[in-house]
């Protein structure tokens, strides 16, 4: 595991310019005790890389406003450093945080390791009812890139991404990834106005304090304001005290522009709340779509989905898994609750999409759907789905009539397991160097019936830390409906830094809903030898076998005549070199386990692994 990230080459990450030029936040002085004006002057220096140096001790900062005044500059914080609200410093401020960023552009905030941290218990004690001392927060700003960053305790949002106080001028192009949001005081993350978000691969836990407390928040201010484009991948969203994922679309009407929204490979569970909710305003609403797809809801102690829900708004479902939601065991708290209520509009209920939907809802006897518009509509229309429950006690949902374009299709499961899992590794090694940063393994199924989704967990281990050393996996994978397996790609944080091999340990969790036929696997992160990677391609120079071997190893080519082969071992270590003769390698003299061959020959240089048994 890496201890320093000054050595990062930043060229390999962002596309930095050869000759760009670079400072230490350290050479605008340091104290650990109050050291705002150092890092307003080194965020503000004419250089296009600061480094955010490891000190004696932290940073300590009072609010860093920027507006206009960052731009084209990447901001990298060395791995352990931590940036701590000043005690006292916010008081007077309650609409600035530790960092705001104003109509800023071309920024990159790259952090692994590092961490924001402010005082949140400090700001509940003031009782001022400000919720907006954000750890950042960027308003009007595009370009922007935060990836690695560890966001606490904040007396507002992880992140905030908004508009132009009072002006239709949206943050745009903004990427945010590989970060752990934990213990902030409204939000994980909320986007008020913005085009072009992606958030992927990040860990949004225990936001708490004030409404609406989601892990993210997609919520207007004004009918002027944007969400388009925004799309939410590979998270891990736990223990937020209003719930999982929020879209509230009440101040957005007829005139705003089209929303664009798509969740993919979110894992949602125990939040304190409800797993996903969207709001529409009901008079005049806005048009546009919110597609979530292959995503765990689970654990929660409302429903899995609650909307206040409008036609105009396009709402879909695919290969979705929902289980034990829904505990605290209401009257409305079934798995999905759709109404629309305080509406005397007329307007119809519908536009609603749910395929392939799994719900395991077998501590109850309820409805695992309800969709009501309490007589205030002139009917439900446009609905369909189909849907595999699991319940015992019997299955059953209701929509409320007249009906129009409504199919719904039930299949009621008897028993469990469902399944026979296992899991295998397609290519082990990503690289941090070269162009091959990705290793895959692939989860499969056998069963007699695979016409709805499945939900594996995974225990995470190994020397390679998962967020840093690769791309954040939520340790959860859903099968699709009516697929034996799913495929999934481990991608190695590229910090081209020289270390040993690191280990990612892959094993899939018991689970009532599957048993386990060969359970684990391993992959590996970060090994290169001589900046040469290991040989994946198709078109396959040499051939080596046997492999594994315990003795020898031969390594034939047709087109290639060998000029020298070298052994390495897995930490990158010269072991011995041959000039070979006959291509026939003596590795009898090894220890068990894994090498490399770094094979030499009259055109090429290739890399392949092979077992010692």
């Amino acid at each position: 595991m890496k201890k320093h990230i000054l050595a990062l080459v930043i060229l390999g990450i962002l596309s930095i310019p050869a000759q760009a030029t670079s400072i230490l936040a350290s050479s605008f002085g340091w104290n650990g005790i109050d050291d705002t004006q150092a890092l307003y002057d080194a965020f503000t220096a004419n250089v296009d890389t600061l480094y955010v140096d490891l000190q004696a001790g932290d940073w300590v900062s009072g609010p860093l406003i920027f507006d206009n005044t960052v731009n084209n500059k990447v901001v990298i914080f060395e791995r352990d450093v931590k940036v701590l609200a000043l005690a006292g410093a916010y008081n007077t401020y309650l609409y600035n945080g530790l960092f705001t960023f104003t109509n800023c552009s071309n920024v990159s905030l790259i952090g692994y390791g590092a961490t924001l941290q402010m005082n949140k218990q400090e700001y509940i004690d003031l009782n001022d009812e400000s919720e907006w001392r954000h750890n950042i927060s960027l308003n009007g700003c595009s370009n922007f890139k935060i990836f690695g960053l560890e966001l606490l305790d904040s007396g507002g949002d992880g992140i905030e991404i908004s508009g132009i106080w009072q002006q239709p001028v949206p943050s745009t192009n903004i990427h945010i990834k590989d970060c752990r949001i934990d213990n902030n005081y409204r939000q994980g993350i909320s986007v008020t106005s913005a085009q072009n978000v992606l958030i992927e691969h990040c860990e949004i836990t225990n936001t708490s304090g004030t409404p609406p407390a989601f892990g993210i928040d997609l919520e207007p201010d004004n009918a002027y304001d944007y969400i388009s484009n925004i799309k939410i991948k590979d998270c891990r969203i736990t223990g937020n005290e209003g719930g999982g994922i929020l879209l509230s679309f009440w101040q957005l009407n007829q005139t705003s522009d089209f929303v664009s929204v798509d969740v993919t490979d979110c894992y949602i569970g125990s939040n304190q709340s409800k797993g996903i909710v969207v709001d529409v305003n009901s008079n005049g609403p806005v048009q546009g779509y919110a597609n979530f797809e292959r995503c765990i809801i689970e654990s929660q102690p409302g429903n899995a989905i609650f909307s206040n829900k409008r036609e105009s708004l396009a709402l879909s479902f695919k290969d979705m898994v929902i289980r034990n939601v829904g505990i605290n065991g209401g009257n409305y708290d079934m798995p999905i609750f759709i109404q629309k209520q305080y509406d005397y509009s007329g307007f119809p209920l519908g536009n609603l999409t749910f395929d392939n939907i799994f719900i395991d809802d077998h501590l109850f006897t309820r409805d695992f759907l309800n969709i009501s518009h309490w007589g205030e509509s002139i009917q439900v229309e446009n609905v369909s789905g189909n849907f595999s429950v699991y319940n015992p006690n019997g299955v059953s949902y209701y929509i409320e009539p007249p009906l129009v374009d409504v199919n719904v299709t039930v299949q009621s499961i008897d028993s469990l397991p469902l399944a026979v899992v296992n899991i295998y590794t397609n290519d082990d090694t990503a690289y941090e160097t070269g162009n091959d940063t990705t290793a895959t393994f692939t989860v499969s199924r056998t069963a007699d019936d695979i016409s709805f989704p499945l939900g594996v967990y995974f225990d995470v281990s190994g020397t390679a830390d998962n967020r840093l050393d690769y791309h954040y996996f939520p340790e959860t994978l859903v099968i699709p409906a009516n697929s034996l397996n799913t495929t999934y790609t481990i991608t190695a944080v590229k910090d081209e830094l020289t270390e040993p091999v690191e280990s990612i340990d892959l094993t899939i969790i018991p689970d009532t809903h599957y048993s386990i036929s060969d359970g684990s696997t391993q992959l590996f992160i970060g090994y290169t030898i001589l900046g040469i990677n290991e040989n994946k391609t198709k078109n396959i120079s040499f051939n080596i076998y046997p492999n594994p071997s315990k003795n020898f190893i031969t390594i034939g080519s047709e087109f290639y005549e060998l000029k020298s082969v070298k052994i390495y071992n897995i930490l990158g270590q010269l072991i011995k070199t041959f000039y070979p003769q006959n291509n026939r390698i003596d590795i009898s003299f090894l220890n068990s386990g894994v090498y490399f061959l770094l094979l030499n020959s009259t055109s090429e240089k290739v890399v392949y692994k092979f077992v010692k048994k």
